[in-house]
């Protein structure tokens, strides 16, 4: 075996470590206990709860992303994020299983439970940073908002931490249009 391809194999393993650990704070924290934060997974969990689960964070998640993928072809060419891809396809995968795996929700009852709710954002934001930077740190992203800010950045000078700054307060407020939710939902969503 070449290290190129030891090199690869070990990339694409961290990248689905990543993808777990990345799914496992959203689907066994924030969505079992009715919560959102910014980028697309946070739009795909108030898509899932305005449709009363029917429409479910992992669908909403894959076509979002199907489609920015197709329009980042268009203007970034072919080449375009294989990982990326990759990355997706993975998480979409990964959070129909643990969404499945309901004795991972940290709901009462099961062991990863947490009666303080002000931890739960906060746990997930950690897990999520860790998934996220093991991705990011081997070459490859959980699309939706990236492929947002990097299109934007092409065609505007609009810099990609106002971008994303820009769309999760978008989508963290986005919240608030739905019935049951209030003030505190939408800032547990923000930390």
């Amino acid at each position: 075996m070449t290290q190129k391809l030891k090199d690869t194999l070990n990339d694409y393993f961290i990248m689905t470590v990543g993808v777990i650990v990345f799914t496992i704070a959203w689907e066994s924290f924030m969505i079992p206990n009715g919560m959102s934060a910014g980028g697309l997974m946070g739009l795909c969990t108030v898509i899932e709860y305005a449709t009363g689960g029917v429409v479910l964070a992992s669908y909403s998640y894959l076509a979002i992303n199907t489609l920015l993928i197709v329009m980042a072809i268009v203007i970034f060419g072919i080449g375009f994020g294989f990982k990326t891809i990759f990355c997706i396809l993975m998480s979409t995968v990964m959070l129909k299983l643990v969404d499945g795996w309901t004795w991972m929700h940290a709901v009462e009852g099961n062991f990863l439970y947490i009666p303080e709710k002000i931890l739960i954002p906060l746990l997930a934001g950690v897990l999520e940073a860790i998934g996220v930077g093991l991705i990011i740190r081997r070459g490859g992203s959980t699309g939706g908002t990236d492929i947002i800010a990097l299109i934007v950045n092409k065609y505007w000078p609009v810099s990609l931490s106002k971008m994303f700054l820009v769309t999760d307060m978008i989508i963290i407020t986005s919240i608030l249009f739905l019935p049951g939710k209030a003030f505190a939902d939408m800032m547990y969503g923000s930390l």
